[in-house]
């Protein structure tokens, strides 16, 4: 009876310390008094976790705030010079490798185009993928950081909790590879694995304050979607929720990479674009359309009206209070988050009595890359034991 009743303390003690650390994250810079209401928890309770985490150097004195009478109270916040994670963006074209503080900010990063195949999809391998971590570890030692974790990100589909790539449709060299355990021996440090646009929306969540029920839509070589619930990332049965790009919009459509028919990535995409204005590159296309050229333009325009409609039938599936678009597509098409936000507020079933937030990404194509880290700061918040007992 001893050690359940100490391990439902501990357990206590884990989830009191993780309450702490979200309501300092979210709401900072933040007092001691100002966290009690947050968090339910007494003042003696808040005051012994916010000592524990000074000494594990995870939050830091911030100045101070109002005084209500008396003398100002101290101000926290997380540090931002101590602990960092490394995001590796796998993304189609390119893989990016960063070193990012627990603000979401971006302090090194390196990366590498892929090499295109003959059918144009595109080809990556582990040891470039090493390669960039090792560079991006090494800029790290220099500046004695100290890495919680490794979070990828990565087209799916993927297996997130068997930490599993499966068979992008147009990424090839990681089918089938378990990258997460892969990665977690090689270098000892904590990994997860999680699809582009999951981590993406987590990404908006925790650094750009975020509404916890949130579709983020991806809309990029490839199109993708994902969700959050409550904060926390909805995979669906067998990981498989989010996937907008593969719902069908057109019965007699293409057949996409994927096997099904008429997927709305087949129309709105980069690939898409490329497909129809080949050899032109997605970046060359988009900068053409910056420039005036009506012909792209007019595509574009085409592109996100069969975007709006796979958002508007998310929307009414889905009911999420806030949409938000980001990928390279939004990023180097201005006129599209504003044609998007149109067409889906004309469409969407509840537009009678309102209709969710629509906004475009803050982090724009770095999506991903910022949100690598958002998946490795809520595994150590949720599990703040684990950075508390390395320290000791």
């Amino acid at each position: 009876m001893r050690q359940k009743i100490g391990a439902n303390a501990d357990s206590m003690k884990q989830l009191n310390r993780s309450t702490v650390l979200h309501a300092i994250q979210r709401h900072k810079p933040i007092s001691k008094a100002e966290i009690v209401p947050i968090t339910n928890l007494t003042f003696a309770t808040v005051s012994n976790i916010i000592q524990e985490l000074m000494e594990a150097e995870w939050i830091v004195e911030a100045g101070y705030g109002r005084s209500s009478g008396g003398r100002k109270p101290i101000l926290y916040e997380l540090s931002a010079k101590k602990y960092y994670a490394i995001s590796v963006d796998i993304a189609v074209a390119s893989t990016t490798v960063a070193l990012v503080n627990l603000y979401g900010e971006v302090i090194h990063k390196v990366s590498t185009e892929h090499e295109k195949n003959e059918n144009g999809t595109c080809k990556v391998e582990l040891p470039t993928i090493y390669g960039l971590i090792d560079l991006v570890l090494e800029y790290a030692e220099q500046r004695k950081a100290e890495v919680i974790g490794i979070g990828v990100s990565s087209p799916g589909p993927l297996n997130a909790e068997k930490g599993m790539i499966l068979s992008p449709p147009n990424l090839t060299g990681l089918d089938g590879v378990a990258i997460r355990d892969l990665l977690q021996e090689k270098y000892g440090l904590m990994t997860r694995l999680e699809k582009d646009a999951d981590a993406a929306a987590l990404g908006e969540y925790w650094f750009a304050d975020r509404k916890p029920n949130m579709l983020y839509v991806f809309a990029d070589r490839g199109t993708g979607g994902g969700i959050l619930f409550n904060g926390t990332i909805y995979r669906g049965f067998l990981n498989g929720a989010g996937e907008l790009g593969h719902a069908t919009v057109d019965i007699h459509g293409p057949v996409c990479r994927c096997g099904n028919v008429g997927c709305l990535e087949m129309v709105a995409s980069g690939l898409a674009l490329e497909r129809k204005y080949n050899p032109k590159s997605m970046a060359d296309l988009l900068q053409a359309s910056r420039n005036g050229d009506k012909e792209i333009q007019e595509e574009m325009d085409d592109i996100s009206s069969y975007l709006a409609t796979g958002i508007t039938n998310a929307v009414n599936l889905l009911n999420p209070a806030e949409v938000i678009l980001g990928g390279a597509l939004v990023d180097g098409y201005p006129p599209m988050a504003s044609k998007i936000r149109e067409i889906v507020t004309e469409r969407c079933f509840t537009r009678e009595n309102g209709v969710p937030d629509i906004s475009e990404s803050v982090f724009g194509i770095n999506g991903p890359l910022i949100g690598g880290t958002a998946v490795i700061i809520q595994q150590v918040f949720e599990h703040p034991e684990q950075i508390m007992n390395r320290e000791k």
